[in-house]
């Protein structure tokens, strides 16, 4: 059996050109490792080099030293020390050649192209809807991977607690470098999904008096969540995009729950400086926030803050989960916010389902070894390819108005188009028939007359089916005008 210490990564190298990185060779005297630590050396060193990176001590370009006389240093078989390197290399971290040096890469960069095993994860995954919203791809899993993992059979000695402690260690070192989010373990919570977090929130806001103000069209869940637990809850007047001229001073306590990676179900990422706007605005007022970042993955620009991070937490919930990337297979989320906030959400956690100790020790795993981090990448190449096949096969058809180029972004699309008639119902009730899961969503035209929007769902969509599916989209869509 291998020695743990020479364990190596599920994912292969990305294949990137070196991008002309300013080279600066890092000093090594001041690193090192506790050989008496339960932790294998590797996973130090990839914690360490994770460490670094993300907190700016080692910065983009710089040259790592060679497994050789690294391993020297450290007085550490060399293949411990590749074992480390490759992890970081299959995250995007490092890129690393044969014979020559290891370079920290430009994270905002980097890209990954990996092989599927359509065999097994037709096995693995049911059928999805087709043209389902917010539903990410699940052909970019390599399937001999998930059988690696799953097959192990690890006689763990860890406690329920100190897995728990883990996976949170995990998360923040995973938001660190994938959302510039700061944070600590005492600042995560975890649970089963995001519908959970959104149940105990909702008890803390009815506690608290704090009446949650909604987006028209996005989180009709959410909102009867908090109906269903006796919180307040009302719908803005406007949307996203005006969201800096609402008045939030007529009420004494309030809260706002954002989708700011992508607005849903208008798919437009809020950008740098409304986020920064908004954030000063939420303070002036002591405004609450839930920003709901469960698809931050798939965003084009991985630099832009969150609005947790400019609040500095500050009456902040940012829920994300690992469900987005792995859905259906895996199901976990999370909470960050002030240590104090989080306190009081763990009290009302136990009134619901713990997160199985099964799922704490995968999730770490997953995220410890790189591979949640490839995934991500090969998920987030799939669902851009597809989404652009999904736009250019509705540009054939000019009843619809296609969103400009640049808010074209996320796992679903919005189509919008102006019926000859009134006869939406006769529209919803043949949508059915696609098994798609499409919504549908009102607004008032220019012209005073009524435009319909159809939120499509692309990323799970096999690119063989996209034209068919399309095409039976804009039929369906068709009749309906003509009736």
């Amino acid at each position: 059996m291998k020695n743990s210490a020479t364990r190596r990564p599920y994912f292969g190298r990305p294949r990137i050109p070196n991008a002309g990185y300013a080279r600066r060779a890092i000093p090594i005297g001041e690193w090192v490792i506790d050989k008496a630590s339960n932790e294998p050396v590797y996973l130090q060193l990839v914690r360490s080099i994770r460490r670094q990176i993300s907190s700016g001590t080692i910065c983009s370009g710089s040259v790592l030293p060679s497994t050789r006389k690294l391993s020297q240093h450290l007085r550490v078989s060399r293949a411990t020390v590749v074992a480390a390197y490759e992890i970081l290399t299959s995250e995007g971290l490092l890129d690393s050649r044969p014979g020559s040096t290891t370079v920290v890469r430009c994270l905002l960069s980097a890209r990954h192209n990996q092989k599927s095993d359509h065999d097994l994860i037709k096995g693995l995954f049911p059928r999805q809807s087709i043209l389902r919203p917010r539903v990410a791809p699940v052909d970019h899993m390599q399937g001999s991977a998930w059988r690696k993992l799953l097959s192990q059979d690890k006689a763990s000695t860890a406690t329920e607690s100190s897995c728990d402690i883990r996976v949170r260690q995990n998360i923040a070192s995973y938001l660190a470098l994938s959302r510039r989010l700061q944070c600590e373990a005492e600042n995560i919570l975890v649970l089963t999904s995001v519908q959970q977090a959104m149940n105990i929130i909702s008890r803390r806001a009815r506690e608290e008096d704090i009446v949650f103000n909604f987006e028209p069209w996005s989180a009709e869940r959410t909102r009867a969540t908090f109906a269903t637990e006796g919180a307040g809850a009302r719908i803005l007047p406007s949307l996203a995009s005006d969201l800096l001229d609402a008045d939030f001073s007529d009420i004494h306590s309030s809260g706002i729950f954002l989708t700011p990676s992508h607005h849903y179900p208008l798919s437009t990422t809020m950008l740098f400086d409304s986020r920064v706007a908004f954030a000063e605005k939420a303070d002036t007022h002591s405004m609450w926030v839930i920003e709901d970042a469960r698809d931050a993955e798939f965003l084009k620009d991985q630099s832009l803050p969150t609005i947790y991070e400019l609040r500095r937490g500050h009456r902040t919930f940012h829920i994300g989960t690992m469900s987005s990337v792995l859905m259906p297979f895996f199901q976990l989320a999370y909470v960050v916010a002030s240590p104090d906030l989080i306190g009081r959400l763990a009290e009302k956690r136990f009134l619901f389902d713990d997160v199985p100790f099964a799922t704490l020790e995968l999730a770490s795993e997953l995220l410890e070894t790189g591979m949640f981090h490839a995934a991500t990448r090969a998920a987030r190449q799939i669902a851009a390819r597809r989404c652009a096949l999904f736009y250019r096969l509705a540009a054939r058809y000019g009843f619809w108005w296609l969103p400009e180029l640049q808010d074209r972004q996320g796992l679903h699309g919005i189509l919008w188009f102006s019926p000859s008639g009134d006869d939406i119902l006769r529209l919803r009730t043949d949508l059915c028939s696609l098994d798609a899961q499409i919504e549908l969503v009102t607004r008032k035209a220019n012209g005073g007359g009524l435009e319909v929007g159809l939120v499509v769902g692309f990323a799970a969509t096999p690119d063989h089916l996209m034209e068919t599916q399309v095409t039976a989209l804009a039929s369906l869509v068709a009749r309906a005008r003509s009736a």
